[in-house]
């Protein structure tokens, strides 16, 4: 799949963003980026940009071998053959799916040497001493107000830290009554056949019980005596011993599964509601988390929906547990939602290379094409008024972006969607020292 430009680079100016294919066209770019072409030329992707490489050219980065992790270059780049204009950027380009990725901001060595130029120039002129002087003043106010936009945009970077952090959480908070009739149905069920298990157990106990009362009446009063078993022998004909000792068995191993199922719900409920280390980076088994989803939510489906499994070895994923159990949760949601009637809800799990990927799919209603433009979008959904936020799957975005993952739509309309996440096996992110995660743990976002 081509590679999108991060959101989060899209409008920035300071830094160039660009994917280009091996031929030289433009598949994606940032704002940056486009501010260095020229403003007469039409800014469409497919639009050739080669030519605009001048130092190194774009035959020479296309022809050098992939470096670790892909990368092709990396020192200054320089672009611009237009009005005798060009930028000096600090620059790495990696190679990516058959295309050249390109990350570079503004060489600030050079912007520095220009500067000095200047001075050195304007020191030449002896007459404009004075006007000098105010422009060294007017430089200085302009430091005092750039350190002070600077420490503005840091508040503002931890604003948006702080609002993204409750957005997630708002999410989870919406799914918190999404989950209260699925989890009341799961647990009713096994403690319903547990309670009437336990009511024939005591049947059969009382019916043993007197029995060995039996027994104890037929004992004769010393050892030289002989036991008249006649009446114990019809008390056990009457109680059926023989199909009680068949069933009490199967019958406590089947409350010792229904048991232990309420014990997993709950276990996924209390880790579901966890709020602490919100952050942490943990190696998680994806197919057990899966499961706990599905422990937790499938019960509130329609019972025409039917859920398949389709699992590989996989090995773990290094990633923040909660966030990426949300993700499933409401991709999972969004499926089960889809079918009205009849149809089938199918999770796969498998790797290619160094990615692990988590495909839900469903043969419900499906997305139009034109829906499949906005579904990423904040705010957007397809449910009626009242029925979704709109933040979900926008949210689920920049869950996976933070995770260096992507996620993939296929859907037609009366056909059923495909979402798969891909997530990476080896990120470049810090992992604290923890043990794989047991089944489900904390929640985080998405949500159609």
């Amino acid at each position: 799949m081509t590679r999108n430009i991060p959101p989060e680079l899209e409008t920035l100016l300071g830094v160039v963003s660009a994917c280009v294919d091996e031929g030289g066209h433009l598949v994606a770019a940032n704002a940056g980026f486009m501010r260095l072409l020229p403003p007469d030329l039409p800014h469409t992707p497919g639009m050739n940009v080669a030519r605009f490489f001048i130092q190194p050219d774009f035959s020479s980065l296309s022809q050098k071998p992939s470096g670790p992790n892909g990368l092709v270059y990396s020192g200054l780049l320089t672009i611009g053959d237009f009005a005798d204009k060009t930028r000096t950027l600090r620059a790495r380009v990696w190679r990516e799916d058959a295309q050249l990725n390109l990350l570079a901001d503004f060489e600030i060595a050079i912007l520095e040497h220009m500067s000095e130029t200047v001075l050195e120039l304007n020191q030449a002129y002896s007459g404009m001493h004075i006007e000098l002087a105010h422009n060294n003043l007017k430089l200085k106010q302009n430091k005092v107000q750039l350190e002070q936009t600077v420490a503005e945009l840091q508040e503002a970077n931890h604003k948006l830290a702080q609002a993204q952090s409750q957005l997630v959480q708002s999410e989870k908070l919406a799914s918190v009554g999404l989950l209260a009739a699925g989890v009341a149905h799961e647990i009713n069920t096994p403690l319903g056949f547990v309670n009437s298990n336990f009511g024939t157990l005591r049947t059969y106990i009382n019916d043993l019980l007197a029995i060995i009362d039996a027994y104890e009446a037929a004992l004769p009063p010393t050892d030289s005596g002989v036991a008249d078993l006649t009446a114990v022998e019809a008390l056990k004909q009457k109680v059926d011993l023989a199909y009680l000792k068949e069933d009490m068995p199967s019958l406590l191993k089947e409350s010792l599964q229904g048991l232990d199922r309420v014990k997993r719900i709950v276990k996924g409920l209390n880790d579901f509601a966890r709020v602490d280390t919100t952050d942490v980076w943990e190696r998680v088994n994806l197919n057990e988390c899966l499961d706990g989803i599905v422990d937790l939510f499938w019960g509130q489906f329609s019972p025409y929906c039917e859920l398949h499994k389709d699992y590989s070895e996989v090995p773990s994923v290094p990633c923040v547990a909660s966030q990426i159990s949300q993700v499933f949760m409401n991709l999972l949601v969004n499926a089960g939602q889809s079918v009205h009637d009849h149809g089938t809800v199918t999770l796969r799990t498998g790797y290619v290379s160094d990615q692990a990927w988590v495909e839900v799919s469903d043969t419900g209603c499906g997305i139009s094409v034109e829906d499949q433009k906005l579904i990423f979008d904040p705010f957007f959904t397809t449910k009626p008024v009242g029925q979704g936020t709109g933040l979900g799957l926008s949210v689920a975005m920049g869950v996976v972006s933070k995770h260096q993952g992507r996620i993939e739509v296929q859907s037609k309309v009366g056909q059923g969607s495909v979402f798969r996440v891909w997530l990476p096996l080896h990120p470049s992110l810090g992992i604290t020292h923890r043990p794989a995660m047991d089944g489900l743990h904390r929640a985080g976002v998405v949500g159609e």
